[in-house]
């Protein structure tokens, strides 16, 4: 037996997505930081730097998304 769970979204919920607030940012790029990206590993390759680069880009916007949260309170 099989048992499928079938998730189907509304236009709420995607505008949810489009308003969502800053801690709810800085939760998916950490997210995506561990999951999506290619991990940073220096292998001398031409790609080497691009990755570097968008893993640190994503390093410090979760940190400036921090420091604005904290101006908020």
């Amino acid at each position: 037996m099989r048992t499928y769970t079938v998730t189907e979204y509304e236009e709420e919920d995607y505008e949810r997505a489009r308003n969502m607030g800053i801690s709810d940012v800085i939760e998916r790029l950490r997210f995506i930081q561990r999951g999506w990206l290619p991990d940073y590993d220096y292998n001398g390759t031409e790609d080497d730097y691009e990755r570097f680069a968008d893993q640190m880009a994503m390093s410090r916007a979760i940190e400036l998304l921090g420091e604005y949260k904290g101006l908020l309170k």
